[in-house]
């Protein structure tokens, strides 16, 4: 897939504004510098569009600040991005999935609350409440997994 000028510009924007703004992470721009194997000189190139934006340093971008509005530059239409570890481990025992569900469901709550009495949400409110969402999805499929019997009787470490 070839990017237009403006498409890449957007995407530049965007990272540049997830790093700067929108990631709450310490030495942000380090950590893209260590995990993408660039200088941090160089990550601050790509940032201010002195250096063309590549898949490879939007991965890495991606991977440091977890940022959704990013993301949805790497997603297909229709699929999400998740880390490997959040995959899939639901368990055998039916109380404890039951109640990751409602623990989920009653955070998110909270947030969405918060949002509304706050009045217009800022892009870290909406951040945060999609991070919940997220979950709320997660262990709704890991409940799922276990009424469908799709769980193995070993135990998940």
């Amino acid at each position: 897939m070839v990017l237009t000028s403006t498409e890449r510009d957007e995407i530049t924007n965007e990272a540049n504004i997830a790093v700067k703004h929108r990631c709450t992470k310490p030495e942000v721009v380090k950590r893209i510098s260590d995990l993408t194997g660039l200088s941090e000189p160089t990550v601050y190139d790509y940032l201010t569009g002195r250096i063309k934006m590549n898949l490879r340093f939007l991965k890495g971008v991606v991977a440091v600040t977890e940022d959704p509005f990013l993301k949805k530059y790497l997603e297909p239409q229709g699929m999400t991005l998740i880390p490997s570890e959040e995959v899939f481990s639901p368990t055998d025992n039916w109380d404890k999935e039951s109640f990751d569900v409602v623990a989920a469901i009653s955070v998110l709550r909270e947030k969405a609350q918060e949002l509304m009495t706050n009045g217009k949400p800022t892009k870290n409110a909406q951040l945060e409440l999609l991070a919940s969402f997220q979950e709320c999805r997660r262990e709704l499929d890991e409940l799922e997994a276990l009424i469908l019997g799709r769980v193995s009787k070993e135990k998940v470490a």
